[in-house]
């Protein structure tokens, strides 16, 4: 925020610090845009309906957002060296962009939607786990049943490589508009 503010002088901007779910504004705004958030929301729906009454006439939100087919590689090795019963990846509850579409669709009368798909070679498990956590997400996304130790994680970067023959991750990201 201090950067930004420190770019925008001068600009009749207001920088606010909430969490998106429950955060109360007055007023309306022209533009709301959001990049690699809406994953985490637990419904969509009921943000995006907050969200439209905060908009003007005319007014659009733009955002990004990751679909479940994000880490698939990961989630894949980890079954294979863990067991399914011990792992599950956070990602692959995030929302297909069927359902993204369907809700704002609802709700906005112009909307775009775009798909892509990223994939990104890493050197070692240890680089990925690296750039997950970079990423703010606090954490690997890995629903686990236990601590993973330097054997665990041996053993995930081995089937990674017996699976793909490198360390590599998916990215899949919805890009999105919508028109009031």
């Amino acid at each position: 925020i201090a950067v930004a503010k420190d770019k925008l002088k001068g600009e009749e901007i207001e920088f606010i610090i909430a969490d998106a779910e429950e955060v109360k504004l007055d007023g309306t705004f022209d533009l709301i845009i959001s990049n690699a958030v809406f994953q985490w929301f637990p419904n969509l729906d009921t943000s995006l309906s907050r969200y439209r009454e905060l908009m003007s006439e005319g007014g659009a939100i733009i955002f990004s957002s990751f679909g479940p087919k994000t880490f698939f590689e990961l989630g894949l090795v980890i079954k294979d060296a863990l067991g399914p019963r011990n792992s599950s990846m956070t990602s692959h509850s995030f929302l297909g962009l069927d359902d993204i579409k369907s809700s704002l669709r609802a709700k906005f009368n112009d909307t775009y939607f775009e798909k892509r798909i990223y994939r990104r070679l890493y050197i070692s498990l240890s680089e990925l786990f690296d750039d997950i956590r970079y990423s703010g997400t606090r954490g690997l996304g890995v629903r686990s049943g236990g601590v993973w130790t330097k054997r665990t994680v041996n053993a995930v970067e081995e089937s990674y490589k017996k699976r793909f023959g490198r360390i590599i991750a998916t990215y899949e990201i919805f890009f999105c508009r919508g028109i009031k």
